[in-house]
């Protein structure tokens, strides 16, 4: 994504926030069987304006901004907010994106989507779930799982790594 349009929609949030309020919600990342990973976020919205942090993406308290996003409605998904995810282990060719629910709510499903070129693909899923603490070490993490399907995606399309 265009970094002057991600910063563009960064600022507009920040000037909505600043004359609406905002609004934020802390939630850890949970298999769709109801297990934490030791991963999760902060959302944070304005009406229909979005964005995220990823906290303790590697376990260990990396985080870091995903990208902004508007609320809207899917067909075959539902209301939902498609947000960017920035981290950098997304080289290559690959970008990917979380379909979150509005207001990020606890119990609410999220989706990881990825593409490679023309190609894209559900690279997982699960459910938000409260809060854990961003100092949970020793789980598996949404970004590790993700790496792995990747390279399984890769190796499916004879792909090597860049």
């Amino acid at each position: 994504m265009n970094k002057y349009l991600m910063l563009s929609a960064a600022a507009l949030l920040a000037g909505t926030a600043a004359a609406q309020g905002y609004e934020t919600q802390k939630f850890s990342f949970g298999t769709a069987g109801g297990n934490s990973y030791c991963d999760g976020g902060e959302g944070v919205w304005s009406g229909n304006l979005y964005t995220w942090n990823h906290l303790n993406a590697d376990c260990a308290g990396y985080s870091y901004w995903g990208g902004p996003g508007i609320a809207g409605k899917t067909r075959g998904i539902g209301k939902n907010v498609v947000l960017f995810d920035n981290v950098p282990q997304y080289s290559g060719s690959y970008l990917c994106s979380i379909d979150f629910p509005p207001k990020f709510k606890i119990g609410g499903t999220f989706t990881l989507w990825c593409v490679n070129g023309s190609v894209p693909f559900e690279a997982g899923s699960g459910v938000l779930l409260p809060f854990q603490g961003e100092a949970r070490k020793g789980a598996k993490s949404t970004r590790s799982l993700l790496g792995t399907l990747i390279a399984e995606h890769r190796s499916r399309m004879g792909e090597t790594k860049n």
